[in-house]
């Protein structure tokens, strides 16, 4: 029997969801300078978080599946924000997608390495 697990496509609508509301919320701050400034950290996070809660319900192959969720959540968010202002401009798309992927694979390799991590621990006490 297959001990592996993957995400079903619930995960990843749910890790959307909350991707856009990381980028509802902060969308909703003033639009000085400063905020666009840090508006690129916390779109990562955004990305980031949906990306980890996703890639924790799989066993293997964290970086597609980190990948899979940061474009999932961008479309979710894309069409979840045109709904809501009916402005998008081509920049916003194109930073969201850029910085979703950057949590993501941020997340995917920390996961990994938490995994290689665990199951070398998981060697060493059951060998000695």
């Amino acid at each position: 029997m297959d001990s592996r697990k993957t995400p079903t496509i619930t995960d990843y609508l749910a890790a959307g969801v909350i991707a856009n509301f990381i980028v509802t919320i902060w969308n909703m701050t003033p639009n000085d300078y400063i905020f666009y400034l840090l508006s690129l950290p916390v779109y990562t996070i955004a990305g980031a978080v949906s990306s980890y809660l996703v890639c924790t319900r799989s066993s293997s192959g964290f970086l597609g599946v980190g990948i899979k969720s940061a474009f999932i959540s961008w479309l979710c968010v894309i069409i979840l924000i045109s709904v809501m202002t009916n402005v998008l401009t081509s920049e916003f798309i194109l930073t969201l997608l850029i910085t979703f992927n950057i949590g993501s694979i941020i997340v995917a390799y920390y996961i990994q390495r938490k995994t290689l991590r665990n199951k070398i621990i998981e060697n060493i006490n059951t060998s000695g």
